[in-house]
Order: C-alpha cells, then structure tokens, then sequence
C-alpha cells in the first residue's frame, strides 16, 4: 500500500462510495493489516459461485506517475478493486492496467479482515 493514495468502501449493488480513506497514516495501518493476510492460501477458482451476490467493493488508488515522455495524469488511477460477496468466503480481483480479473476461495480470517477494512 505504500504507493496507494486512496481507499474506498463501495456499495456493489448502487456504485455508491459508501467511505474513503486518503490520510497517509490512516492508509499505513491498512496496510499493516493488509500484509496479515495470509495469501498463500488462497485458493484460485475458475469464477466465484453463481448464486455469489456481489456486496461492497475495495477500490485502491494510485497516485499519478509521469509517463515514459514526460506527462502526467492529474487524477488518482484505480490500481486495484477486490469485490466480496455477501457472507461467503469468496471475492474477485479486477487489475484494471492490466485487464485481469481472478477469483479466489479465502480462508475466513481474511474475508473477516478485508471486510473490516472501512
């Protein structure tokens, strides 16, 4: 997270911002709870579960770079979007600079902590 300038809770069903954190301490101790995931037990599905009702998204944002030849974007770039679904232990990934999108089967400690983020 150290590159992220901003978090947001969204409401999957409206795409309504439901909070947003951008204060560099505040995004340091979701970062600290962040690097206690355990990811190397997530399990890769094929896709999340039909009957999986999308519920709140995580957004990640970047701050802007500068480009190869010199410009820059004024604007925050979305880096990441973790979507969880309701009461399962399934989400999916979206890396939009890189067109991927993955789903994974969490253990529930971490479904517990990135819904506890915001």
């Amino acid at each position: 997270m150290n590159s992220s300038s901003r978090l947001e809770l969204v409401d999957a069903q409206t795409q309504e911002v439901v909070s947003s954190i951008d204060s560099a301490t505040e995004l340091a101790k979701l970062g600290d709870s962040l690097a206690g995931l355990d990811v190397a037990s997530w399990k890769l599905i094929s896709s999340a579960p039909d009957d999986c009702v999308a519920d709140r998204s995580l957004r990640f944002y970047t701050n802007p770079t500068e480009t190869l030849l010199g410009s820059s974007s004024d604007q925050d770039t979305e880096s990441l979007d973790i979507t969880l679904y309701g009461d399962t232990d399934y989400i999916t990934m979206y890396i939009p600079a890189m067109d991927l999108t993955l789903d994974f089967e969490l253990p529930q400690q971490d479904i517990d902590t990135l819904g506890s983020l915001l």
